[in-house]
């Protein structure tokens, strides 16, 4: 089998990376897309995470390849399901891949049932997949110094918080912060500041930090908070979850901070127990790769869903699928419940203005 992984670059955080690095090491062949590469291969499968739809060049690429025998898979991550709630291309991107019989996969039982009462779209949920949570890996004391790690990629820094998190580098300067993701923030001015970057060995980081602050938009349970506390670490979200301690406003995580600072911090080792419990990632690959076995039993498109291609035929024939580029969304045209994707388009049009941000905004796309 060869699962071929669209949308997401091999980073060593995104998604795609983790699932593309697990089932490598299974036995499966795996790839990311390669501009150079004119002549790939057909594969087995295409892995599919993205988000806003700028232009019908990749549902172009995924017709054909459905038409040609590929199987088509979309994992929903928690970005992507606001951008089709809320943006009219992405919506029929994914209306399209439900005709193309795309097999859906779900991080979550809440994005399932979003899927579901939205767009009547049927999803199996798997287990969130990391590497990097093992209960046979000992993991190291807490740090000397007070440390609290931040992921903040710089395509979305708004979704993530990014306002939050400076607010708290301000008022703590005693507390030493390290930015993970964010290469495009200058943090020179902050001496108890370290801007990591996008880096493979996550691994280090954690072992460096004692807590992980995430006051992402949509409180949703991330990877990377598994993994700390995997590692016996803590964790201030606006995640509500066991093991979690709950913020949502920069002075509840300043708040949450300070109570975790000036006590004897101790090693979490309810919440890795949980964690390396719950989120196995023998377990997680094991749904993964049955997942993916189960799609390739599918029947091949031209044969049973002729239905189908003519109703993508046509929404890839309308006046607006022919444009270069798609709008996005009037910010004021927004329903007063859509505080999280507004985030979404603000660092959206944030990112198009700027240039050392477009090489990300062109990978998603892709």
């Amino acid at each position: 089998m060869h699962v071929h992984f669209v949308g997401e670059v091999d980073d060593g955080i995104s998604v795609s990376s983790h699932h593309a690095r697990a089932l490598a090491g299974a036995g499966i062949a795996v790839t990311f897309d390669n501009p150079a590469d004119k002549a790939a291969p057909l594969p087995d499968i295409l892995h599919i995470v993205t988000g806003p739809q700028r232009s019908n060049a990749l549902l172009r690429r995924l017709s054909a390849a459905r038409t040609a025998g590929a199987t088509l898979v979309r994992y929903w991550s928690g970005r992507d399901l606001l951008w089709a709630q809320f943006h009219g291309p992405s919506r029929d991107f994914a209306e399209a891949l439900s005709q193309m019989d795309a097999v859906q996969l779900a991080r979550s039982d809440g994005l399932a049932e979003e899927l579901r009462s939205t767009f009547k779209i049927d999803s199996t949920v798997l287990p969130i997949l990391t590497l990097h949570v093992s209960s046979f890996t000992e993991p190291e004391p807490m740090p000397a110094r007070f440390t609290a790690l931040c992921y903040l990629p710089s395509q979305h820094r708004g979704f993530f918080g990014g306002e939050i998190v400076d607010h708290l580098i301000r008022q703590l300067p005693r507390i030493r912060f390290l930015i993970l993701g964010d290469p495009h923030t200058d943090y020179s001015a902050f001496k108890h500041v370290e801007s990591l970057g996008f880096i493979d060995n996550v691994e280090r980081a954690i072992r460096r930090s004692t807590v992980l602050i995430e006051p992402r938009m949509d409180g949703a349970l991330s990877r990377l908070s598994l993994e700390m506390l995997s590692h016996g670490r803590h964790v201030i979200s606006t995640h509500q979850a066991p093991h979690f301690s709950p913020a949502r406003s920069p002075d509840e995580f300043c708040d949450a901070l300070r109570a975790l600072q000036y006590r004897s911090v101790p090693f979490n080792l309810e919440a890795r127990e949980f964690a390396c419990r719950e989120h196995d990632p023998t377990r997680a690959l094991e749904s993964l790769l049955g997942a993916l076995t189960s799609a390739r039993t599918l029947p091949s498109w031209g044969s049973t869903l002729k239905s189908a291609v003519s109703g993508v035929s046509a929404l890839l024939s309308r006046p607006a699928s022919r444009e270069e580029s798609y709008a996005l969304p009037d910010v004021n045209s927004l329903p007063p419940g859509a505080t999280a994707f507004k985030a979404l388009l603000a660092d959206e049009i944030r990112a198009a203005s700027m240039p050392g941000l477009q090489s990300a905004i062109a990978v998603e796309a892709s």
